[in-house]
C-alpha cells in the first residue's frame, strides 16, 4: 500500500498549490452503514445510510444514495466537509440552495423532523468510558487501531417506565491515511430524543474527545435497552463499513459552492398532521 500512502500525500500538498478549479488526485470510498434490530424475537434489516466519498486535503465531499432511511429524503442533496469536517455544506443543485452547520457529536446536519419541544429525558447512573485496545485488524490493506465507547445509564420511558441501556462502539480507525474524515460513519451515540440532559451531553463529548479526528473504516454498534418493569428487550446492532478505496480524480471545484447559490437555514421536515375523521 506504499503508492497509496504516497498518493494521500500528494492529495494533501494539492490543496495548497492552487485556488483555481484544476484537476486533483482524490482519495474515494463507498460507505454504508445498515442495522440489525431484533425486538420480540423478530429481526430486519435496514439500510441507514449510504453513499461515494471522495477526500481532498481536509475537504470530503459526500454523493447520497437517497435509499437510507435517514437520508431519504435528502436526494437532492450533496454534501461537502470543511476543516477536517468541523464545517458542513449541505448543497442543493436543483434549488441552488446550501445550509451550513457545524457538526456536534453525532449531528452532520442532516435535515430534522419537527422537535418534539423542550422535553428532555431524565438519565440516571450514567457511566460512558473510552479506551484504547491492543488488538489490531487489518481494513482494506491498512492497519488500524480499535477504540471502544461503553456507556450504561436509566432513561425514564414515556410510559414511565425505566429502561436499562448497554452501548458499546467499536472504532477502527486507519493508522497511515491522514485526514480520512466523514461526519455521515460516526453515529450519535443517544439519538432517540433531540435533547440530552447536560450531565450525559459532557460527559459524551469529554469521552469522544479521546477519539482520533478521523473516520473509521468500520465501526460496530451494540444497543441493549430493557424494560425494568416488562423485562422486554430490544437489540440493536448496526455496522459502518468503507468499501472500494482506492485513487481518483476530481477537480477542485467539486469542493466548494457553486457561485450564486443562497445560503437558507437548516430546514426540517414538515410536520404531518394526522387525518381527523368527520
Amino acid at each position: 500500500m506504499g503508492f497509496l500512502r504516497i498518493a494521500v500525500v500528494n492529495v494533501c500538498l494539492g490543496a495548497a498549490l492552487s485556488a483555481a478549479p484544476t484537476s486533483v488526485q482524490v482519495l474515494e470510498y463507498d460507505f454504508q452503514g445498515a442495522t440489525i434490530a431484533a425486538e420480540q424475537g423478530k429481526s430486519r434489516r435496514t439500510v441507514i445510510v449510504e453513499g461515494h466519498a471522495r477526500v481532498h486535503g481536509n475537504q470530503i465531499r459526500i454523493d447520497l444514495d437517497p435509499s437510507g432511511t435517514a437520508t431519504s429524503h435528502m436526494a437532492d442533496y450533496y454534501m461537502l466537509g470543511l476543516e477536517d469536517g468541523k464545517k458542513i455544506q449541505w448543497i442543493n443543485p436543483y434549488a441552488r440552495q446550501f445550509y451550513e452547520v457545524f457538526a456536534e457529536v453525532g449531528d452532520a446536519g442532516l435535515i430534522l423532523a419537527p422537535s418534539s419541544g423542550d422535553l428532555v429525558p431524565e438519565m440516571r447512573n450514567i457511566r460512558i468510558s473510552v479506551d484504547k485496545l491492543q488488538d489490531s485488524t487489518e481494513l482494506l490493506g491498512h492497519p488500524t487501531i480499535h477504540y471502544r465507547y461503553s456507556q450504561s445509564l436509566d432513561v425514564l420511558s414515556e410510559r414511565s417506565h425505566t429502561i436499562h441501556n448497554r452501548f458499546t462502539a467499536d472504532y477502527f480507525f486507519p493508522a497511515d491515511i491522514p485526514n480520512f474524515v466523514n461526519p455521515l460513519l460516526f453515529r450519535a451515540v443517544y439519538s432517540a430524543p433531540e435533547k440530552v440532559p447536560d450531565e450525559y451531553g459532557n460527559l459524551v463529548r469529554s469521552e469522544v474527545g479521546k477519539l482520533p479526528k478521523l473516520a473509521p473504516l468500520r465501526s460496530i454498534y451494540l444497543d441493549v435497552n430493557e424494560d425494568a418493569t416488562t423485562k422486554e428487550t430490544s437489540t440493536e446492532s448496526t455496522t459502518f463499513e468503507v468499501t472500494g478505496l482506492h485513487i481518483g480524480t476530481a477537480t477542485t471545484g467539486e469542493f466548494e459552492v457553486p457561485a450564486g447559490f443562497k445560503r437558507i437555514d437548516r430546514p426540517r421536515l414538515p410536520l404531518i398532521k394526522p387525518k381527523v375523521s368527520d
